[in-house]
Order: C-alpha cells, then structure tokens, then sequence
C-alpha cells in the first residue's frame, strides 16, 4: 500500500487510504498514526485509553477541546470510521460486564491493513513487521485480555500522554520488555527477566522498568525478580550495553486509581507486602534502583525522575534541607521555638557515620518548655533504600532512648520534597516504642507555612502514622513539637 501525504484545510498532513475488500475510504491525519501504533504495541486497548489519546493528540495537532463531551463523542465516532475503513477492528468482552460503563469493556486492536499503513509510512521495521504479523495471526479469534494486560496497556499509553503532551519530551521509548534489547538479548537464560513495561530516557542514560502487580504472586516470586534484576544490572552484559545507564525498577500493584473499579482498593497492604519481599539493608549496584509505589504517584515521579530528583545528590540533598531549615525557622519564630541544627557527632560523640545516619539533627526549645531533639530523614516516596533507613533509624532510636547510659530522647522526623510524595508513601507497620514520637512533613508544606500572612491558627504540617492506611494523617488537634 503507497500513501502519498497532502494538506489538509487546517494545515495538517493527511493520507488517503483507498477502498479495499468492502472497506471504505478513508482520510487518515498524521497523528492519528501515533494512535495506531498505541493499538499495535498493546495487540488491545479498551476504548476509555483509546479515546483519552485521541483527545489529547486531537489538541495537540490544532483541533478544539472546549467542551469535552462533545469531544469524546468526536473521538468515538472517528473511531467508527476508522474501524469502517478496516484499519481497526472492536470487540465487546462479555467477562467484563461488570464494568458499567461501555466503553470499558470494548477493545480495539489492529488489522492487516494497521500494518500495511505503518510499515509503508516507516512507522514499522522490517522486524517488527514480521513479528506483528505474528501476533495478528494468533488473535485472529477475539480472546479478552487479562486485567494485567488491560493494566500494562493502560499504563503505557497514560505514560506516552503524560511525556508527550504534558511535558513536551519527544527523546523517549516506550516498549515491553520482550521487545526491549537490553532484555531481549541477554543470554543468561537461567536468569533471564522481561519486566511487563519499560520507559527509556536516552538522554539522561535512564531506564523505567515497570512490574505491574496483580496481588497474587507470592513473596518468593517477587524476590526473585529482585534478585534477577540484581545479577543482571551487575553483570559484564549490561555494562558493554551501557555502562552509564540508570535502571529503577518499579512494582506497581493495580489499585483503585490505576483501574477504576468497585472491587479495587488504594493496595496499602500490597505495597507494604512487595517492600518486605526485598530483603532488609540488601546491598545492590549503583545503576539499580528499587520502588514500589502506588499509581497515583507516578506522574510525580516520572516527573522527579526528568529533572534527576527522584534521587537526590548530595548538593540537591543539602539544599532542600537548608531551603526547610530556613522555613521551619520562619514558621516557628512567631510561635517562640528557637532551631538549632546539629550533627550527629555533637548529639551522639560516640557515633560514627553510616549509609544509615540521620541526614541532620535538629533540636527545638520553645520559650519555657524543655528542648527536643530529632533525627531527619529525607525520604523518596517509594524508594526501597528509604525504607531500609527508615527502619534501621527506628532500631536506633529505641535503643538510644531505652540506654540509661545518656539522658537523651530522640524523635523521628520524615522529610519529603513534596505534599504528594508524603501523602502517597506507604511505610512499614510501626515497630517503634510507645515512647518514640515518628512525624511525616514536607518541604514544600513548611515553605507555605513560612508564607503564610496569619500565623494566629497555625496547624504544623506534621503527620503521625495510621496503621490502618500504613500511611501518615494529620491529628485534629495542634501538634506541639
């Protein structure tokens, strides 16, 4: 099939395919092609991914958004003709009528004719041609995909969006991990892993794996995939293919934000779960990173992970704690709190440094009360390595505060850069002494403080733990640092 490109009347490219085999004709834009290759690449995408992608491609290319109704009733009926025209097909899949809402339960996926278009325009090679080709022919008979395939789909495509459109980035792939090089290739058949999705930055040298959780693989299994990801990122293979790559590795379990559904919840326990299947102050490689966050977290941090935040150096590191330091001063001074900041060494001369010292000490002293001290943690919403610390730290700290051999009592503060990073971390069940007060707080939380123009009825931006949501909620009442 040739398809030669011509202008249309708004100024975009488009192509005619012509009438083949009962087909009609069709007007097909160029960027609607992007839209064919999210079909091709995920074999099925329920119609609620593919209308969503067509509305933000739609605006992107020039075409009015104003009213969102009228333009998903747009989107649906374009797909009507392109389905016409034998460049996509649709099935309804009967096992999820428990969906109410059509539109999730109605997939579409490619065609002969999807092929021919994109190989013919470049938008395929001749290897994935044939394996396309491949994967046409074994889903000839409609088969509804699993709840896990729905997930990897959807992610993928929210992802394309969100660097596409949102953020303007264009240097990035998005593929799965059996198509991937750097997995596809690797020899080590014993300990050969595909990961379910992978997001490449060749720019910045980093690489995305995602493994999305359905809740049912047991721990052995999920510390095997660390364990394989571990060997491979430490292995000559990896380092011919790239020795300055970055991989993070992210479990992420399906929950009631990433697929919409009456039966799903926020998979706290889950998350808890796949953090525990690693096992604790494991060391690995400088070029592997462990998550496991929940999904209304990965916007953030495909965003953190852009601008080198999600791991923050030591610069980056001692700048935010200075910007907080400087605001909790700003916020406590109306409230006659003096901020000292310390060293470990001068709290605790004894001590030496470690991968598990406190990243500052502060001690606090309001007008007419006895001081208190904290360790601070920076915490990375998610990280492995952030929970490792965090647990260590507890250990610590009860076993400073129960020693008669010092009069000293210290409590836990946990800093995050954000109000969502704080909110949207899940920690371990708390293990710490009655005794041993543990705080959540975020920068960015103490800098509006420190704006702020009223300070008669401050509430402090300070977090204890439920262990119900394994998260950090804020009491009603004031807390007194």
């Amino acid at each position: 099939m040739k398809l030669k490109p011509r202008l249309s009347q708004y100024g975009t490219t488009i192509y005619t395919v012509p009438k083949a085999n009962g087909y009609n004709k069709l007007l097909l834009h160029e960027f609607e092609l992007d839209l064919l290759e999210q079909v091709v690449k995920y074999t099925y995408l329920r119609a609620v991914e593919l209308i969503d992608y067509f509305v933000v491609i739609r605006d992107k290319n020039g075409f009015s958004n104003e009213d969102n109704v009228r333009t998903r009733q747009n989107a649906t009926k374009r797909l009507a003709k392109i389905k016409d025209a034998g460049v996509l097909k649709s099935n309804e899949a009967s096992e999820y009528k428990g969906h109410n809402l059509l539109y999730k339960r109605i997939f579409y996926t490619f065609t002969k004719r999807t092929l021919e278009i994109l190989y013919s325009l470049n938008r395929l090679t001749d290897d994935e041609l044939a394996y396309y080709t491949v994967v046409l022919e074994k889903n000839m008979r409609f088969k509804p995909p699993s709840i896990h395939s729905i997930a990897i789909a959807a992610l993928g495509t929210r992802l394309d969006l969100q660097l596409n459109s949102k953020l303007g980035k264009d240097d990035f792939v998005i593929s799965k991990g059996t198509t991937h090089p750097l997995f596809k290739n690797y020899t080590d058949e014993a300990d050969q892993i595909f990961p379910d999705l992978l997001l490449e930055l060749p720019d910045l040298n980093k690489l995305l794996v995602f493994e999305v959780d359905g809740g049912r693989q047991l721990r052995d299994v999920i510390a095997s995939k660390y364990f394989r990801y571990k060997k491979m990122l430490s292995s000559d293979y990896v380092k011919k293919y790239n020795s300055e790559l970055q991989v993070h590795v992210i479990f992420l379990p399906i929950d009631a934000d990433f697929l919409t559904d009456e039966n799903r919840s926020s998979k706290s326990h889950r998350i808890k779960h796949l953090k525990n299947c690693i096992p604790s102050f494991e060391k690995w490689g400088s070029n592997l990173n462990i998550f496991t966050i929940r999904y209304s977290a990965i916007e953030e941090f495909v965003n953190r992970t852009i601008t080198f935040s999600e791991h923050l150096s030591e610069y980056g590191l001692n700048a935010l704690m200075n910007q907080w330091i400087f605001n909790l001063e700003s916020a406590l001074m109306p409230l006659n709190y003096k901020v000292t900041v310390l060293t470990e060494q001068e709290l605790l001369p004894q001590t030496k440094l470690t991968a598990f010292s406190p990243d500052t000490v502060i001690k606090l002293k309001q007008v007419g009360k006895k001081e208190k001290h904290y360790f601070v943690l920076y915490m990375n919403n998610g990280d492995i390595r952030s929970q490792q610390r965090y647990l260590k730290t507890i250990q610590r700290l009860t076993a400073i505060n129960e020693s008669e051999s010092n009069n000293l009592h210290i409590n836990l503060l946990l800093l995050y850069a954000t109000f969502h990073s704080r909110k949207t971390d899940v920690l371990n069940d708390l293990v710490a002494s009655d005794d041993l007060q543990i705080f959540a707080t975020s920068e960015e939380e103490w800098r509006e403080l420190a704006e702020a123009e009223n300070m008669e009825r401050v509430v402090l931006p300070l977090y204890e733990q439920n262990n119900k949501l394994l998260s950090y909620t804020l009491r009603k009442e004031n807390y007194r640092l």
